[in-house]
């Protein structure tokens, strides 16, 4: 028993001439963004209204609060443990509906500044289309007739039967995808314009036409969208400022409960950034685009607002 106190006294005594330390205390900035190839070019660009990002050291088991970034924010930076990390993003349209995912790993060096871009990809799947045709023409057959929006698509026909409301109904399951829709009848006859149809994974759609001698209105509806999340915005911020000049922004989250606030000038923290309201004035910066971003954090998840603004030094 002496014999394992005294080595156990040596090791501690060795860890600490040789300097080392707990590795879980090691930490090093990662900044997080997404992967600006797509930008503009996909799909998921042109739908994205906000990102989730969950960030995982895999190393020490340690898994970070939810992070939600709107689509116009910056990259993020934070603070994580050094080792091997991943980083999980979905992709969230303006209907609360998952259309992209993409995941990136990094081995996070300590005291650095390590960043990470994640490529976010379209989920595959399938949802139906469901046509309702409401019309005054009687004595005719409706048809609806489907062609995804790319070269050599094959055109499909959903055929339109009566219900007991009189409303003509018909669906199918469609690839994720765009789709054309037009509306004509048993005579050859078509009513109103071409509508573009969006379909993603899991999210049944509903187009709607009510049709008559002159008239031709139609909404869409998207069907089994997630819970709406909680959102942060920032308000007040000034699209030009000079070099310092006076500032003051709010952030407004929605759905965050019992909030704490953290605030940052591009990657540095705001001096008495700890409100939901900030007042100062602007550090010396250089010409160019820089960032407010506010870090709003709930009980368990964390969002992310971000005001773009540009340095004007004049001529």
């Amino acid at each position: 028993m002496k014999t394992g106190r005294i080595s156990l006294i040596l090791l501690s005594l060795l860890a600490i001439l040789t300097g080392c330390t707990d590795p879980v205390t090691e930490t090093g900035t990662l900044t997080i963004s997404m992967d600006n190839r797509t930008r503009g070019l996909s799909i998921i660009d042109m739908e994205t209204r906000y990102y989730l990002v969950d960030v995982l050291n895999t190393d020490k088991s340690i898994t970070y609060d939810q992070i939600r970034l709107e689509e116009s924010a910056a990259a993020y930076p934070m603070t994580v443990a050094s080792g091997n990390t991943e980083v999980s993003v979905s992709a969230y349209n303006r209907d609360n509906v998952e259309i992209g995912r993409g995941t990136s790993s990094i081995n996070v060096v300590p005291n650095r500044n390590n960043s990470v871009d994640v490529r976010v990809e379209e989920i595959p799947g399938k949802a139906d289309l469901i046509i309702e045709i409401d019309t005054s023409i009687k004595g005719v057959d409706f048809i609806a007739e489907i062609q995804k929006s790319q070269a050599g698509a094959v055109s499909l026909e959903i055929p339109l039967t009566a219900g007991p409301d009189g409303i003509l109904r018909g669906r199918m399951s469609l690839d994720s995808g765009f789709y054309l829709v037009r509306i004509r009848d048993g005579n050859g006859n078509y009513y109103g314009k071409v509508e573009s149809v969006r379909i993603f994974k899991d999210a049944d759609i509903t187009y709607r036409a009510d049709v008559g001698e002159d008239r031709f209105n139609v909404s869409i509806e998207i069907h089994n969208a997630i819970v709406p999340t909680p959102s942060v915005a920032v308000e007040g911020g000034k699209a030009q400022y000079t070099d310092g000049e006076s500032y003051s922004l709010t952030a407004i989250s929605r759905g965050i409960t019992d909030p704490t606030y953290q605030w940052l000038i591009d990657d540095n923290a705001v001096v008495n950034g700890n409100t939901a309201t900030i007042t100062g004035t602007l550090p010396h910066l250089a010409a160019g685009r820089h960032y407010f971003t506010v870090i709003v954090r709930g009980s368990d998840v964390q969002w992310v607002g971000n005001h773009e603004f540009t340095i004007n030094r004049g001529i």
